[in-house]
């Protein structure tokens, strides 16, 4: 950052330079005052998995558990396949921009609903195992 610095302070003129200096040096302690605050109200969190850490409710954390699950299992048998994307859009009944986007991971693109249905076409069973939250009271 000071090799910058001294590059930009170079190139001004000698009345902009102590302008500038004064500017920069506001803006570093304003960054400065700001980290440290910032260290000081972050607390550590801890989630069971990923998704609840992105998610905002149990409910959406359980539905992206369940279709990153799918759309993975779907996304390795349409690789296992070894047949070209367009093939296996065709096979999927589906656009092959669509497939580009399932094999990219785009999660947000697909619904449940669009998954089950997807992994039907591709020849995989869906089963659903509904169990009480342990973690949640009643």
């Amino acid at each position: 950052m000071a090799k910058a610095y001294e590059a930009l302070r170079a190139t001004l003129p000698a009345t902009s330079r102590k302008r500038t200096e004064l500017q920069t040096r506001a803006l570093l302690a304003d960054i400065r005052r700001h980290r440290k605050s910032a260290q000081a109200t972050m607390q550590r969190q801890r989630f069971e998995t990923i998704w609840d850490a992105l998610s905002d409710t149990p409910a959406e954390s359980a539905s992206m558990a369940m279709r990153s699950e799918l759309l993975i299992a779907i996304e390795q048998r349409v690789r296992g396949w070894k047949v070209t994307q367009a093939e296996a859009a065709r096979r999927l009944g589906i656009t092959q921009p669509r497939l580009n986007d399932l094999l990219r991971g785009k999660i947000a693109n697909f619904s449940l609903d669009s998954l089950i249905n997807l992994a039907s076409r591709a020849g995989l069973k869906v089963t659903l195992a509904v169990k009480p939250d342990i973690h949640r009271a009643a």
